[in-house]
């Protein structure tokens, strides 16, 4: 005791120490060894330490020796070892409350009842003193980390607006409602009123997923109103279509023919578009583009179809049918002898015998025509007596 004494006694006389801070790297072949620690320059009152530490034959803690930069050395041994790293402990309620208040949340009086309703709650189970995160408490946290980063981040300083100061209101409108948001952080959808000190400026963002980010320096200088009208993001489509040439309405109006891009589609809007061509069905449709780029669609129209019903004095199963000199079969292959034919020009040939009758018809879509064929010759007899 008296020899511990007389070294601390000591050592408050003494100068301090003095250390060079020195990273070492020492390469053998392919092997390249680190070594950190401290050189010593001058010892100072650790001599008197390490004159106590050596009489109680006690170890001193390891220093780096002397030694300069290109120097060869010799190993007298190479000792490998093991070393695992461990996780971060799990907090007692003494840690919690001591980060609570190194954190600046919430206050003595109310530490009691945060810790009995995390608990209570079954956020945490306790197990030897330690709280252990439920399934429950993870969930949650995640939830409120994911949906509400700018309500629980304790280090957001919104601008500091509750102290004793002089507070100037600015309110935002914002066409459409936009989440605003501050150094990074959301504060709010629009219309907002925000407070601060006079004269301070702050950068505010304006961000709806249908429109451009808007952004604006505003200065808190005297109490007001401030609107915005955010630019809508537009897209485009080209339209085409088999065959081209069909005229493109867009929500009732013409705007020309396919193939045809379509321009200024607000990512809110939805068009309806039509595709009209002769003879062909129209084809309708809606259009929402879903991002800045242009996008393509292509329509294949189909043929429009008309009716023929063919009233005859021969006989069905004797009559061949005809179109455009296509051989279509037999007249009883077509219910109640009424042919079905596509929209525009045809020539219709029908053939019983020696007999052949044309005619050249032009259908209309959905259109109902009769077409009256004899096949019985006419023969002028002249009887004398």
């Amino acid at each position: 005791l008296y020899e511990l004494i007389l070294n601390r006694t000591l050592a408050s006389q003494m100068k301090p120490a003095q250390y060079i801070r020195t990273n070492i790297e020492i390469i053998n072949g392919k092997s390249l060894y680190r070594a950190s620690g401290n050189i010593t320059t001058f010892k100072g009152y650790t001599a008197a330490y390490e004159q106590a530490l050596s009489r109680t034959q006690k170890s001193v803690v390891a220093a780096l020796p002397p030694i300069e930069k290109d120097s060869k050395i010799i190993h007298n041994n190479i000792d490998a070892l093991e070393r695992n790293t461990t996780p971060p402990r799990r907090f007692s309620e003494a840690m919690l409350v001591k980060e609570m208040e190194a954190r600046g949340i919430g206050r003595p009086s109310t530490y009691s009842s945060i810790l009995d309703k995390l608990v209570k709650k079954e956020y945490v189970i306790k197990k030897s003193k330690t709280l252990i995160p439920t399934f429950v408490g993870i969930a949650v946290t995640q939830l409120l980390e994911n949906h509400y980063l700018a309500l629980f981040n304790e280090k957001f300083n919104y601008l500091e607006i509750f102290d004793n100061g002089e507070l100037i209101t600015l309110s935002l409108i914002s066409s459409p409602p936009s989440n605003i948001f501050m150094m990074g952080e959301v504060i709010g959808i629009s219309p907002l009123d925000i407070s601060a000190k006079k004269n301070t400026k702050v950068n505010l963002d304006f961000i709806d997923i249908n429109h451009k980010k808007l952004n604006k320096s505003v200065r808190f200088d005297k109490n007001r109103v401030l609107e915005y009208n955010l630019v809508p993001i537009v897209g485009s489509v080209l339209i085409k279509s088999t065959p081209s040439k069909a005229d493109i309405f867009v929500n009732g109006k013409k705007q020309g023919r396919t193939p045809k891009e379509l321009k200024n589609i607000k990512l809110t809007e939805t068009i309806n578009i039509e595709l009209a061509l002769k003879d062909y069905i129209t084809e309708e449709l809606s259009f929402r583009p879903k991002t800045d780029s242009k996008e393509t669609i292509n329509v294949d129209l189909e043929k429009g179809q008309g009716f023929i019903k063919i009233n005859h004095d021969g006989s069905s199963e004797k009559i061949l049918v005809y179109v455009d000199g296509n051989l279509k079969g037999t007249l009883s292959n077509y219910r109640n002898d009424t042919l079905v034919l596509e929209a525009g020009k045809n020539n219709i040939r029908l053939i019983q015998g020696d007999v052949k009758r044309d005619e050249d018809f032009v259908i209309k879509i959905d259109a109902f025509e009769t077409w009256k064929v004899s096949f019985v010759e006419s023969v002028e007899v002249s009887i004398s007596f």
